[in-house]
């Protein structure tokens, strides 16, 4: 299972109502990933909560290839966002207009 930042998902997960501190530290966990380069979180296992966020479950072989091409691409973990809004980043790389 593999999460592609779904859309949408990080925008209820930011509203006052839904900003559990277990959800806001996934969407500051991704909006690092997003920010270092990273292509591909592999879940492991599927969850209502990650589900909730836009994971989504995929075949073993899709995710070999997509494996494949995330590990042909730079990446590095960013540990700071320079100020920059969690939320943000991870709404502003889900749009899929």
């Amino acid at each position: 299972m593999a999460s592609r930042w779904a859309p949408c998902s990080s925008a209820r997960a930011c509203s006052a109502a839904n900003a559990t501190p277990r959800r806001w530290r996934l969407v500051h966990l991704v909006a690092r990933l997003i920010e270092g380069g990273f292509r591909l979180l592999d879940c492991q296992f599927m969850t209502e909560h990650l589900r909730s966020f836009g994971a989504v479950e995929i075949a073993r072989e899709e995710f070999r290839t997509l494996l494949a091409d995330a590990i042909d691409r730079p990446a590095s973990f960013q540990r700071e966002l320079g100020g920059a809004d969690p939320c943000a980043i991870v709404q502003d790389s889900t749009r899929t207009s």
